[in-house]
């Protein structure tokens, strides 16, 4: 499976802190303005296929940050969920799944 229109991987998202924060935005804002998408964080790719599980923080903490970092981030706010990923080749709390659908009224960053 490779990006697509409606699906992206991400090595991390740095959501601590300010720059990654509008970064996180931005991604998000842009799927959410065009038919949603997933985004895949703690994979990096090549050419956009996976090819490797880097792993992600999936403590409380770091979900806060994405929730803060969408919330504050976006106008009218981002509808989304997240889920840990799991697969035979991607081992539990090593990736999140974040779900984001397509806004009736473009959101922006």
């Amino acid at each position: 499976m490779a990006d697509a229109e409606d699906l992206e991987f991400k090595r991390e998202v740095a959501a601590a802190d300010p720059k990654g924060k509008q970064e996180l935005a931005k991604d998000i804002c842009a799927s959410a303005n065009h038919i949603g998408s997933a985004l895949v964080i703690g994979l990096t790719d090549a050419k956009g296929v996976p090819t490797k599980v880097t792993g992600i923080d999936l403590a409380d903490a770091h979900l806060r940050h994405v929730k803060q970092g969408i919330g504050s981030g976006t106008a009218p706010q981002v509808r989304y969920e997240t889920y840990p990923s799991a697969t035979p080749t991607i081992p539990a709390g090593a990736s999140s799944f974040l779900r984001c659908r397509a806004a009736p009224t473009g959101p922006t960053p």
